[in-house]
């Protein structure tokens, strides 16, 4: 793996590991994200 590709996949297991840390972060994530979607998700 190349060492750009490695940094990225470690900011993102960083990243998840913080979200998931504890409920209240999760929800904080959910809200934000809920926010900036603004298109539709159909099933």
């Amino acid at each position: 793996m190349s060492t750009k590709t490695q940094m990225y996949s470690e900011l993102a297991e960083r990243a998840s590991k913080e979200l998931i840390h504890s409920v209240n972060e999760w929800c904080m994530f959910l809200k934000s994200q809920a926010k900036l979607y603004k298109y539709p998700y159909a099933d």
